[in-house]
């Protein structure tokens, strides 16, 4: 009568083959400081969504100053200031005003 399956020895084998293989895998990742450069990725990913959120933050207020301001010859109820006939825009650092 023949038995079939695997061996104790056959299973004992396989399970050392893996642990060295583990082993070397575990040993490959630590020498390459792998993790070590995911944190570093991670902080510079976090910094720079931090500036941007930052520098949208700055451009937004800035542009708020020309859109929400009254300068523009008219008045708060939506009527037309007849004392400026023409609209006055705040002009921006490096800005020039054109006129015709």
């Amino acid at each position: 009568m023949k038995n079939k399956g695997i061996t104790l020895i056959s299973l004992v084998i396989t399970i050392i083959i893996l642990l060295v293989l583990s082993g070397i895998s575990i040993s490959a990742l630590t020498q390459t400081d792998l993790f070590k450069k995911t944190k570093q990725a991670k902080q510079k990913t976090e910094e720079s969504q931090e500036q941007e959120e930052a520098t949208l933050g700055k451009y937004e207020e800035e542009v708020n100053k020309y859109t929400t301001s009254r300068n523009d010859g008219i008045h708060a109820d939506g009527s037309w200031n007849s004392s400026k006939k023409v609209n006055s825009p705040q002009l921006m650092d490096g800005m020039t005003g054109v006129y015709w």
